[in-house]
């Protein structure tokens, strides 16, 4: 398992086992307060679903793990709305992206960071997206805000909630980061 923070590990291994079992939703949506995790989580839930090999994690060596790790798969897209709010032309622009076969691989992955930064229209653009997902398009949306977004978005989405770490484990955790 990759190298993310203690209290985050049963998050992705909930969502490694659906994965495995073919039960996995469409739509995930983390949430947690701010600096948990949740994007770091998010990453590696987006590595695991655009690895071409079947297995709960992602392998690393396929083609997609590595075009992943090169930051260039052409079947993944962001939209962050860290620094502005999210508009409904981005989102249009994207799910017409999406809604064409993978060019690699089998999946196609959505990560929207930030979620509640979505204006009105682009959060009803994403609702329309998920109501009617393309054939194997996957949606990751973070939140540590997830009340405002669209009650129809939480409900179509698997939610995952991430634990606020102890001081304890922050403490650990960052004894184990390299210098």
């Amino acid at each position: 398992m990759s190298n993310i923070a203690h209290w985050l590990k049963p998050c992705l291994q909930q969502v490694q086992v659906l994965k495995k079992t073919n039960r996995l939703s469409h739509a995930l949506l983390i949430t947690g307060a701010d600096g948990v995790g949740q994007e770091e989580l998010a990453r590696e839930m987006v590595k695991d679903l655009m690895c071409e090999v079947d297995q709960a994690a992602a392998c690393g060596n396929c083609h997609s793990c590595q075009l992943m790790r090169a930051d260039t798969h052409p079947d993944f897209r962001v939209l962050d709305g860290e620094a502005s709010s999210i508009k409904v032309d981005q989102v249009r622009l994207l799910v017409r992206q999406m809604s064409q076969k993978p060019q690699v691989g089998q999946n196609k992955v959505v990560l929207i960071t930030h979620a509640q930064a979505m204006n009105i229209n682009a959060a009803n653009a994403v609702l329309k997206a998920l109501e009617e997902p393309s054939a194997r398009t996957y949606f990751v949306l973070t939140s540590s805000q997830s009340t405002r977004l669209l009650a129809t978005i939480r409900s179509r989405c698997l939610l995952i909630n991430v634990p606020t770490p102890t001081k304890a484990e922050v403490t650990q955790w960052l004894g184990e980061q390299p210098e």
